[in-house]
């Protein structure tokens, strides 16, 4: 008799995990497939004929560009002589097609910039605290979860002083 209940708990149990696994790999593949957005042009008077397919690994091209005001003065590494760090605030976006601003303009955010991704007239000299300045994003940024969030280098394309 008890092993008899025994083996059929077992066999209750044993497939209730089966259902939950194979029920955990569809809503898997379900995520990863709407990752992928796909856009349709439509075929109108011959103008704009064809079909584009546009997946998130192309949003790497979109770029993000904010103006900010420098908190404290940029401060160049100990370890790195290229390497910058700039503490923003008063985020603003000019143009955020990802929707980046509200991560940024509640507490700020830290830039780790190269000297090579400042602008043309813009040197650490001249990045001074209540400076204002604009920087451009790259697709969506990487960035640590701390507050203020960093930016990582490769996130950033450029940074100008106004």
């Amino acid at each position: 008799m008890k092993k008899g209940l025994l083996s059929s708990l077992c066999i209750v149990g044993l497939t209730l995990i089966l259902v939950g696994c194979s029920n955990q790999n569809k809503k898997s593949e379900a995520r990863s497939e709407s990752s992928q957005i796909s856009t349709t042009s439509t075929q109108g008077s011959g103008e704009d004929e064809g079909t584009e397919m546009t997946t998130s690994e192309d949003k790497s091209h979109v770029r993000s560009k904010f103006t900010a005001t420098l908190s404290e003065d940029a401060t160049q590494s100990e370890k790195d002589s290229e390497q910058i760090r700039l503490i923003l605030s008063e985020v603003n976006a000019e143009e955020d097609p990802e929707n980046i601003l509200p991560m940024l303009s509640n507490d700020g955010v830290i830039l780790n910039v190269k000297k090579d991704q400042l602008g043309e007239d813009t040197s650490i000299e001249v990045l001074k605290k209540g400076s204002k300045i604009t920087f451009v994003l790259k697709g969506i940024p990487m960035m640590t979860m701390s507050l203020p969030p960093q930016v990582a280098g490769n996130s950033v394309e450029q940074v100008t002083a106004n």
